[in-house]
């Protein structure tokens, strides 16, 4: 007859396995983390180009640019302000302005909620070129951006701008 004894785990061979999950946990946490913010960032860039596009049929159409995101002729997964001008996705804004609280060159501007700040811009303005914006003290926020294959190119307002390529 068997001894009962060796039938259980020691609390020394738990302590192990409760440890060995804390650390996976520790590792996987933030990958997760930066992959989650990163789909929700591919989703601005495809909205702020969908956007920046409409802004130049618009544009062809009028001979100027709208402040009004009604007005572009898409279809968006989001709802448009009561002033017209910014559409509320789960997760992000887009904006048809560049925030300055001028009008519009053609911009297509998107940006986190919550924080950490992330933001995506596509303007005519700046040659076509789209730019990816990351909180200063955000790791995952810079990690997003620097995964898009971009150029660093200045730190302003505890933020810094790269030049997606």
């Amino acid at each position: 007859m068997k001894s009962e004894k060796n039938a259980a785990f020691t609390l020394i061979e738990l302590l192990v396995v409760v440890l060995i999950i804390g650390i996976l946990a520790a590792i996987a946490v933030p990958q997760y983390q930066v992959a989650v913010m990163k789909a929700r960032y591919t989703q601005m860039i495809i909205l702020g180009n969908a956007i920046r596009q409409a802004q130049d049929r618009y544009y062809m159409a009028n001979g100027y640019y709208t402040t009004q995101i009604e007005d572009l002729d898409i279809g968006l997964p989001c709802t448009i302000n009561e002033a017209g001008g910014a559409c509320f996705a789960k997760n992000f804004t887009c904006y048809t302005n560049d925030g300055t609280g001028g009008g519009t060159t053609g911009v297509a501007y998107c940006a986190s909620r919550p924080p950490p700040y992330l933001a995506y811009s596509a303007s005519p303005k700046y040659g076509e070129k789209r730019y990816c914006y990351a909180a200063e003290e955000s790791d995952e926020a810079n990690r997003v951006c620097l995964s898009f294959g971009v150029v660093y190119k200045s730190t302003e307002n505890n933020h810094k701008t790269y030049e997606l390529r």
